[in-house]
């Protein structure tokens, strides 16, 4: 049967699997075992994660989820942008509360907290049934903190494009957003661990030269 391509991430391609059900592959045959382990034991403590079928190798089978993300409802209801701030700090919280899981993940710092480290509004559905955070290629083991501090540096980096007046009404939304976001969780913790999010953030090679600058610039400016 010729799977069809539903969905194209930087790492990974998304197709139909049969009624209610995807698959994600990624393109660099990275294994997807882990992270299935990783959304198994978050849903067990009653994380919101799409449900797991089947892990194999760079494929993940996994529940689709009927929605669209924050950032898409976002650019169509701007008035959202606090309540979809508010939101995105108690689904980190809400991760900080959830028991490290028994099974080996990398370690960031300390051995505080299960952190997502990709925790933005791209990754997050929003369904009838509430929000679904998508997207666990990265978690991890690390300091408490360390999630909102990615998040963080990853919204105040956002390059946008289009027109010139375009990128300007999308700065001014964005710079709304994060001070409401910040504002929502714990800055003093987050501020802590802005360096090491940094040096996380740093490695993915496709960030942008303005991406890593803006990066660098929030950085220096509050820690």
């Amino acid at each position: 049967m010729t799977e069809e391509l539903i969905g194209r991430g930087r790492d990974c391609d998304v197709f139909e699997a049969g009624p209610g059900r995807v698959l994600r592959r990624s393109r660099s045959a990275r294994s997807t075992e882990t992270e299935a382990l990783t959304m198994r034991h978050v849903a067990a403590h009653g994380y919101p994660v799409p449900e797991v079928f089947d892990a194999d190798g760079p494929d993940i089978v996994m529940q689709r989820i009927d929605g669209r993300t924050m950032l898409d409802d976002m650019s169509t209801r701007p008035w959202s942008m606090t309540a979809m701030a508010r939101m995105l700090a108690e689904l980190i919280e809400r991760l900080g509360r959830v028991p490290l899981p028994e099974h080996d993940l990398s370690l960031v710092g300390d051995r505080d907290a299960l952190v997502h480290l990709d925790l933005h509004p791209g990754n997050v559905m929003l369904t009838s049934a509430g929000p679904v955070v998508i997207d666990w290629s990265n978690a991890a083991v690390g300091a408490e903190g360390l999630d909102a501090a990615n998040t963080w540096l990853t919204l105040t980096a956002g390059q946008p494009e289009g027109s010139v007046a375009m990128r300007s009404v999308v700065a001014v939304g964005r710079r709304f957003f994060v001070n409401r976001f910040v504002a929502a969780t714990d800055r003093e913790l987050a501020t802590r661990q802005l360096p090491t999010a940094l040096q996380l953030r740093l490695r993915d090679p496709n960030l942008s030269d303005g991406e890593r600058a803006a990066m660098h610039d929030l950085v220096d400016r509050v820690s």
